[in-house]
């Protein structure tokens, strides 16, 4: 394993500024998924990376291609009759450009340790990753037998329609690789569930009320309109600190909260800004008493993270506590219009999460459909390849295997349809295992996953591609 892990290492050393400069190349492109226009099932822009990983692949003498009308692009280099799958998406979580601070979204800024832009951790990264191992495998530098199947997704983001099109149409590898996840290994994920809510009452002074870019992320920034009265903007001037900006224009009370957005599988990092202006409003005896009842029917359903509000709190020893998360906020035709998700381990079925679910939104006067149900997942891979990742992870790290576990997460990645023969494993492609990592000098909820200034340390990043490819090499082994 020496000799291989020097050359991998060597290889990807040297190529420390092609990686860079390809990772710029596909973070460029605004990626986010969407239905609108230009002939592509999730939109052109998602199928513009999708070229441009071709593109890429073509450069390192890859052979890849696009699937324009089902959303996806693959790349394989030949080996045995076996196959190990390397699965990436392209697709992105939309950005507001207002709450970046080093950079626009899709301007990519290399620091000489970070590089900041939308999507290069969340899941850019993985996809030049799996091309740089896809090139060492075709010069031997890193040998297998199997077959390298590297899938390039566009709609992981927003109901993996993409990869439920790859499962239809394409042979399965007989072990799939997400690196989407965290190390050492991720054996599970928790059910999701995902909601819009429109209110039967109509707000009366409330014009404004509207925060969020995706259902998956807590609120970072809410703006808000109300109809102007003295004595509610000066309550409002009193209450407030340096979490809100307040002002009066055209004859309506404009108020702003800075909240903390990250990522909605793990809430309690984050501050939620529809939240904090709600509570703010509900506290002020000259807020209209209509707008007051709705917003504090809104409370009653989100104002805790683990889902006491709509009855699902629950706790289980793998997956943590149960999550209920508001990720977008409007105000339209008068209405509060929502849209809530929701992540759970097996303390309650789905059948009563979303039981309960509805009749809190009932009670609380609420319109609600369901927009999307996915039930825990837990591999079914044999053992001896949970062990062999483990056992590769922790020389990669120079520690013993003894202190390392598998995990299980409260995120949503394509692991959980990759029903492949040998089973299908969560991991990641950045190891910040012995490396110093710089101050990033970021607001906080800034710099991870969804979050603003999202951002990849490129010395994690490049050990990453080492670390998976000597995963690859022994999983390789027992194919």
């Amino acid at each position: 394993m020496q000799a291989i892990l020097e050359k991998v290492t060597r290889f990807i050393e040297e190529n420390r500024q092609n990686i860079l400069d390809d990772l710029c190349s596909l973070c460029r492109i605004d990626s986010v998924a969407h239905t609108k226009g230009g002939g592509f099932p999730y939109g052109k822009g998602v199928d513009d990376a999708l070229c441009m990983a071709q593109r890429l692949c073509d450069e390192h003498g890859i052979d890849c291609k696009v699937s324009h009308d089902l959303g996806y692009a693959t790349s394989k280099v030949t080996g045995g009759e076996k196959t190990i799958g390397f699965f990436s998406h392209c697709d992105v979580v939309p950005a507001n450009a207002k709450e970046w601070t080093k950079t626009q979204p899709f301007t990519p800024l290399f620091d000489g340790a970070h590089l900041y832009c939308r999507g290069s951790e969340d899941n850019k990264a993985a996809a030049i990753g799996g091309i740089y191992i896809s090139e060492m495998i075709k010069k031997g530098i890193l040998p297998v037998k199997s077959s390298f199947l590297c899938y390039f997704g566009s709609n992981e983001e927003c109901g993996m329609d993409d990869l439920k099109s790859f499962i239809k149409n394409e042979k399965l590898p007989d072990l799939s690789l997400v690196p989407d996840n965290g190390y050492p290994v991720c054996v599970g994920e928790k059910g999701i569930a995902r909601f819009s809510a429109k209110s039967k009452k109509s707000f009366r002074t409330v014009t404004k009320f509207d925060g969020g870019t995706v259902v998956n992320a807590v609120i970072g920034t809410l703006e808000a309109e109300i109809g102007y009265t003295k004595e509610l903007f000066d309550e409002l001037s009193e209450k407030i600190d340096d979490k809100f900006s307040l002002s009066e224009k055209d004859g309506k009370i404009c108020l702003c909260a800075f909240g903390k957005s990250t990522h909605a599988a793990n809430p309690k990092s984050g501050e939620n800004a529809a939240i904090m202006a709600a509570q703010l409003l509900c506290s002020c005896k000259n807020f209209d008493e209509n707008d007051k009842e709705l917003l504090s029917a809104l409370l009653s359903l989100c104002d805790d993270y683990y889902g006491a509000g709509v009855s699902i709190a629950a706790e289980d020893e793998n997956f943590g506590k149960n999550t209920f998360v508001l990720g977008i906020s409007r105000c339209k035709d008068e209405k509060g219009c929502f849209e809530f998700d929701s992540r759970f381990g097996r303390g309650i079925s789905t059948e009563m999460i979303l039981d309960n679910i509805r009749i809190a939104f009932e009670k609380a006067g609420f319109e609600y459909s369901v927009k999307e149900v996915k039930d825990c997942y837990v591999t079914n891979t044999d053992e001896k390849y949970v062990e062999a990742l483990m056992r590769t992870y922790a020389k990669m790290c120079g520690v013993q295997r003894e202190t390392l576990s598998p995990h299980y997460s409260a995120g949503g990645t394509y692991a959980r349809l990759l029903n492949s023969p040998c089973g299908s494993l969560g991991l990641s492609i950045h190891n910040f295992a012995g490396l110093d990592v710089p101050n990033k000098d970021l607001p906080s909820g800034h710099g991870e996953a969804h979050q603003a200034d999202e951002c990849i340390f490129l010395d994690a990043f490049l050990k990453g591609i080492v670390t998976d490819a000597m995963i690859i090499y022994e999983l390789d082994k027992l194919m």
